[in-house]
C-alpha cells in the first residue's frame, strides 16, 4: 500500500512539474513574441499575421524556442540588402516551411525540420532574396503557394 502511495506521489510531482514547465515556457514565448512588431501580409490569396524580424538581433533569434504558432501566423525576416541567405534550425522546436522572397515574389520554398529531433540543418535561398517568411510545416502545400506568387506587406 505504501509503495502505491509513493508511486502516485512521484507521478503527481512529475505531472505538476510538467504543467509548470509548459506554463513557464508559454509565458516566455508570449513575452518574447509580444515585444516584436507584427503586421499583416498577403501571400497569394492568403492573409497572414507575421512577427517582423528586421534587425540582426531579432533575425539571429527568429523562432528559436517557440513551441507553437497559429495556422495563419509566421515570422517575416526583412533585409536591407538582397543576397543569398542561409537559415538553420538551431534551437528551433517547430518544423517549418521557409519561403524565400525576392522583390515581392516567392523565389523558392525549403523545408526546415526542428532541431531537437533532427541534426542541425542549414538551408540556403535559391537566389538573392530580400525577405524570408517562416510558417508552419506544410502550410505552403496546404495553401497552394508556388514560385512567382506575390507577397504584399499590408
Amino acid at each position: 500500500m505504501e509503495e502505491k502511495v509513493t508511486i502516485s506521489a512521484i507521478v503527481a510531482i512529475l505531472l505538476l512539474g510538467g504543467i509548470f514547465f509548459t506554463a513557464r515556457q508559454t509565458s516566455v514565448e508570449s513575452t518574447y513574441l509580444s515585444t516584436l512588431p507584427k503586421k499583416e501580409i498577403s501571400l497569394g490569396s492568403q492573409k497572414l499575421l507575421v512577427w517582423i524580424a528586421d534587425t540582426p538581433m531579432l533575425q539571429d533569434r527568429g523562432l528559436m524556442g517557440i513551441t507553437r504558432m497559429g495556422e495563419q501566423e509566421g515570422m517575416l525576416f526583412t533585409f536591407s540588402e538582397s543576397g543569398v541567405k542561409s537559415f538553420w534550425n538551431k534551437n528551433t522546436l517547430l518544423d517549418l516551411d521557409i519561403v524565400w522572397v525576392a522583390e515581392g515574389r516567392v523565389a523558392g520554398v525549403s523545408a526546415l525540420p526542428n532541431e531537437p529531433v533532427h541534426a542541425i540543418v542549414y538551408v540556403e535561398s535559391p537566389m538573392a532574396v530580400d525577405a524570408v517568411l517562416e510558417v508552419n510545416e506544410g502550410w505552403v502545400a496546404r495553401h497552394g503557394v508556388k514560385v512567382g506568387d506575390e507577397v504584399v506587406e499590408e
